[in-house]
């Protein structure tokens, strides 16, 4: 049965790596924010839905980590790569004049991605391990979203909601997440557990690229590809 494959962040790492060695096919709505455990829950409930009349009401410019960038306060994404950066790699000043162009983009690959998980015969989700520090949890997002990304039962949360909202024992694989969060769903059908090797192998010969090395995230699509779970 043909796979397939999806980002659900918590960076680009994933979706970077996906599309590089040719196994997902279309990018998807999670593939270049900064998701909290708590975003992807809210995606899953809105079944990818982010775009609404009210957008720019939604939208704020936040610093972090020695930068700015744009939050969709509903659901706490970061949307790193959404908007225009000047020459010192800060966001526009104009940012908001791009919002009708940044909705169009997001609905479309929101309604593509959630068409997409409602007709594959056998769609699978990437998870990779918390980006965001719990420093800046609680610095951007609400107090309720922290909370729900630093639970133990996260992981769990998202693949019950993802389960319930596209009414499908939808798989997943978790790459590098915290023991405590693999704890919560080890006995749970239809998602397999995986950990990066880094093997000197780098993207464009910087270690911190894209996540690590080509030859660790080669080797995981393969066990994954050639598993049964």
């Amino acid at each position: 049965m043909k796979r397939t494959y999806f980002s659900l962040g918590t960076n680009c790492t994933i979706g970077f790596n996906l599309k590089y060695f040719g196994i997902q096919e279309k990018s998807g709505i999670s593939d270049s924010f900064i998701s909290s455990y708590f975003s992807i829950i809210w995606l899953f409930e809105n079944k990818f839905n982010m775009v609404t009349d009210c957008m720019d009401l939604y939208l704020d410019k936040v610093e972090i980590a020695g930068t700015d960038t744009i939050i969709h306060r509903p659901s706490g994404l970061i949307m790193h790569h959404a908007f225009s950066r000047d020459e010192n790699g800060f966001i526009v000043q104009n940012w908001k004049d791009e919002i009708p162009e940044v909705c169009k983009k997001y609905k479309y690959l929101g309604d593509r991605m959630r068409n997409s998980v409602l007709t594959s015969p056998n769609p699978i989700f990437y998870i990779t391990h918390d980006i965001m520090s719990d420093a800046d949890k609680d610095r951007l997002l609400t107090p309720w979203q922290a909370e729900i990304s630093k639970r133990d039962d996260a992981i769990l949360r998202i693949i019950n909601q993802a389960r319930i909202s596209f009414q499908r024992n939808l798989k997943f694989v978790l790459v590098d997440v915290r023991e405590n969060a693999r704890k919560a769903v080890l006995d749970l059908h239809g998602v397999k557990i995986e950990h990066l090797h880094s093997y000197g192998d780098y993207h464009n010969g910087n270690s911190a690229h894209f996540g690590g090395c080509k030859s660790g995230w080669r080797e995981i699509f393969e066990r994954v590809e050639n598993s049964v779970f």
